[in-house]
């Protein structure tokens, strides 16, 4: 029975190679040897690859001969960050080697600021009717 169930599995596997008794099973889903051909599919999977987030979160911009890659804020904290951008500008120089500079962009936001702005405009309002209703006067 464990004999069957073995052969339906490898016979599922997509590449078994067998080399000196030494039996290596390929799990890789088929299509996944695909050529990639453009700059912008190689950073893609290169970033996709090492960027420890959801695809859509990841995103970049080329132009011309520098590529600046906007980092998600939910990784700013993680361990290793530097090490994760060290190896993926690596990668990115060595398959793409039309760029000559990257740049990783970490933007934060302060979450106080937008508060505080429309207590000071409302203050900017407020002085400003005083300042009408006492020219009035």
């Amino acid at each position: 029975m464990n004999g069957i169930k073995i052969k339906e599995i490898i016979e599922r596997l997509i590449n078994t190679f067998i080399e000196a008794g030494n039996v290596s099973i390929d799990l890789r889903k088929k299509g996944l040897n695909k050529e990639i051909k453009s700059d912008e599919e190689k950073t893609t999977e290169i970033l996709r690859k090492d960027i420890p987030v959801d695809n859509d979160k990841i995103s970049f911009k080329k132009s011309g001969n520098i590529l600046d890659i906007s980092i998600p804020q939910e990784i700013f904290r993680i361990d290793g960050l530097q090490v994760i951008k060290h190896l993926a500008q690596m990668d990115i120089f060595k398959f793409v080697p039309t760029l000559e500079k990257i740049n990783f962009i970490e933007t934060h936001v302060n979450k106080t600021t937008k508060p505080q702005q429309k207590k000071s405009e409302d203050t900017k309002t407020k002085s400003q009717d005083i300042k009408k209703t006492s020219k009035t006067k």
